[in-house]
């Protein structure tokens, strides 16, 4: 052999028979294992991927639904109140009331609820008559328009004879 050349003899050594067939077992096990873990993780991808896909469906039919119903505005329910006042008759109503002029007579509130239609018209005055005769023209063309809701009398000690001053509210529901 020459010093330069290199010669060396490469010898396969393999496992004794039995230890292959350990080797592979355990090889052949392990595969298993794995492919059984993937299968398993596999099936367990497809149902959360099943059950997002069912959650979107009932998300979209929520929203679907929230959408189609109609949202008031905020302001819906005063401009619904403004529109029942505009519709109500309150000018008529405000004619009536300065059409009829007794002398005793004198308005001292009024109050047009258009929600309910309703009115109440306070009024103080020096004698039952003259409230009688303030009702009358009031209900002027078509009788119980008007009618009294409630009278409270009040002596005034300041006078020589003993008077007395009535207040009264009038109501007029339609």
């Amino acid at each position: 052999m020459i010093g330069s050349e290199l010669d060396t003899e490469l010898l396969r050594r393999s496992l004794p028979r039995p230890a292959r067939l350990a080797m592979m077992s355990v090889v052949a096990v392990l595969a298993l294992l794995c492919a059984g873990l993937a299968a398993y993780e596999w099936a367990e991808v497809n149902k959360l991927r099943q059950r997002l896909a069912l959650d979107d469906a009932k998300l979209n039919e929520r929203q679907r639904a929230m959408s189609a119903r109609p949202v008031a505005p905020p302001y819906a329910e005063d401009a619904a109140q403004a529109a029942r006042l505009l519709a109500s008759p309150w000018p008529a109503r405000l004619r009536e009331i300065e059409s009829c002029q007794v002398a005793t007579v004198q308005v001292t509130r009024i109050q047009i609820d258009a929600t309910r239609n309703d009115s109440i018209l306070m009024i103080d005055s020096g004698s039952p008559d003259a409230t009688q005769d303030y009702l009358t023209c009031l209900n002027a063309g078509s009788p119980n328009k008007w009618a009294i809701a409630q009278v409270q009398a009040t002596a005034t000690p300041n006078s020589a004879a003993a008077a007395t001053a009535f207040s009264v509210t009038l109501r007029r529901s339609e």
